[in-house]
């Protein structure tokens, strides 16, 4: 006899739900792979203080730097390669930055369509091979020509550009129908975690071996989580042997697209289809208010604290890490939260998560804006605060995105990306006109700004938010289905 799905009694659901969590060894490869890739793209930014401090270098003389440094060859063919120094001018160092944000830009359309016909799991193992051969290669080519370095930086872009549709494919695919929140919160963590990894991993590297050392361990690790994600990660769960049959009728409850026996390939979704779709713009609208609060922590930061506050490096450095890590802790809580609060509909907790984050947020910005600086504690705090509380939007848009795209929530992770980096690419230029001296007045400018956008992006979200599937998410499932356990066995739902 073959049941419907949605016609599973409570008990046999709660049974389900007490057999087997190898699926989590699945969560934890994929949470590392994705955070070693981001880590991979980021060792340039991490890298770069190392690899441009003149006053380490072999020809640094104090006398002769403070007349020309221009005219000493630091990046000269007699010297060893972890002597060489890079002094680059401004519009350089703003290209080696902007190469690789440009790289994800142009990759989300590209990689599109490559993981369509290819699937995720070959293209995310493609992406990991290329990371490691840009971290190895970079050294070298940084010292012999800048242009074929800024050619390896939009190359190591374009992984960027992927990420976030690996993760939305793996929730699709993997995640449990009650725990999507918990996976999204752990996946798209790899953003927070990967620069907890890389920036005291480039310091300790970079003083006590070498700064091409930097690159070259970020390779090394690249390419160890790429061989254990082939050989762990499958796209689909049948694939995977050591999946017991009842987890592995848990994992598949409900993912209609994966059960037909033929494994048609799906066609991917048009932009022209996602863009005449509301909700899914509310989406994207919502991620872009995401980034500007998030870009503030990772970016600029440092700069605020050095010329609005006047923290030492030290210092500086430190405080960075704080609102990192409370946003991840939060990410997991508010996830696992969101996935528990059963007895309030799920387009309402979206939208609850969703404003908690991007109004709070909005709320301290504004703080922070008005408030003068004390020299207390509390001018870390206001400025902490807007960036901590955004780790509560895992209960919202993205978990909004699994819901109404199903098989298609890796089409719209892939253009969140890109809506996300062109936030980033905005802010870029904005935060810098605004703050020419880097005032505290200045700054209160460009808080007021992030509020502005935050609970516009907040407004436009709630509006279009719901938990139905889109129609273009239901093309071509079926309500009956039969599910491969074994070679010998079939387990009907």
């Amino acid at each position: 006899m073959t049941a419907k799905i949605d016609d599973i009694g409570s008990d046999s659901k709660k049974s389900l739900e007490k057999r087997g969590s190898r699926r989590f060894i699945i969560l934890l490869v994929s949470f590392f792979f994705l955070s070693f890739i981001h880590a991979g793209f980021l060792s340039y930014n991490c890298g770069y203080v190392a690899m441009s401090e003149l006053i380490t270098s072999p020809l640094y003389n104090e006398e002769t730097f403070s007349v020309n440094r221009s005219m000493i060859p630091w990046n000269a063919d007699h010297l060893s390669l972890s002597d060489r120094r890079f002094d680059f001018t401004p519009e350089e160092k703003g290209w080696s930055f902007a190469a690789g944000f440009a790289g994800a830009m142009f990759g989300v359309p590209i990689l599109g369509l490559m993981t369509a016909k290819w699937g995720m799991h070959r293209m995310m193992s493609g992406m990991g091979a290329m990371i490691a051969v840009t971290c190895f290669l970079l050294p070298y080519l940084v010292s012999i020509s800048f242009p074929l370095f800024l050619f390896l930086r939009f190359l190591s872009g374009t992984a960027l550009a992927i990420l976030f549709a690996a993760a939305g494919h793996v929730v699709s695919y993997w995640a449990p129908l009650n725990e999507r929140g918990l996976w999204i919160a752990v996946l798209s963590g790899h953003v927070e975690f990967s620069p907890f990894f890389s920036m005291p991993h480039a310091g300790l590297v970079g003083s006590e071996i070498s700064w091409p050392a930097i690159y070259y361990s970020h390779g090394v690790i690249a390419l160890l989580v790429t061989i254990l994600w082939i050989f762990v990660h499958k796209d689909d769960p049948r694939d995977v042997k050591w999946l017991k049959k009842e987890e592995l009728d848990r994992v598949m409850q409900g993912k209609f697209e994966l059960l037909n026996a033929k494994r048609e390939k799906q066609k991917p979704v048009s932009f022209l289809k996602l863009i005449k779709t509301p909700v899914v713009v509310g989406i994207w609208v919502a991620c872009i208010g995401y980034y500007f609060g998030v870009q503030f922590s990772i970016t600029f930061s440092l700069l605020y604290y050095s010329s609005a506050l006047h923290y030492s490096p030290i210092v500086c450095g430190f405080v960075t890490m704080i609102p990192l890590l409370i946003l991840l802790f939060l990410k997991l809580v508010t996830g696992h939260i969101s996935d528990r609060l059963t007895s309030i509909r799920e387009v309402t907790r979206m939208r609850i998560f969703n404003s908690i984050a991007l109004i709070g947020s909005a709320f301290f910005f504004l703080i922070a804006s008005f408030r003068q600086p004390d020299g207390s504690w509390m001018d870390v705090a206001v400025v902490v605060m807007p960036v901590c509380i955004l780790g509560c939007h895992s209960g919202g848009y993205p978990k909004c995105a699994v819901i109404v795209a199903r098989k298609h929530s890796a089409a719209v992770f892939s253009y969140m990306q890109l809506f996300g980096c062109g936030s980033l690419v905005a802010g870029a230029f904005m935060v810098p006109m605004l703050t020419p001296s880097g005032e505290h007045a200045e700054w209160g400018i460009v808080f007021r700004a992030y509020a502005v956008v935050m609970l516009v992006c907040n407004l436009v979200f709630c509006y279009t938010a719901t938990d139905k599937p889109c129609e273009w998410a239901l093309e071509k499932e079926t309500t009956e289905v039969e599910i491969s356990t074994s070679e010998n066995q079939t387990h009907k739902v």
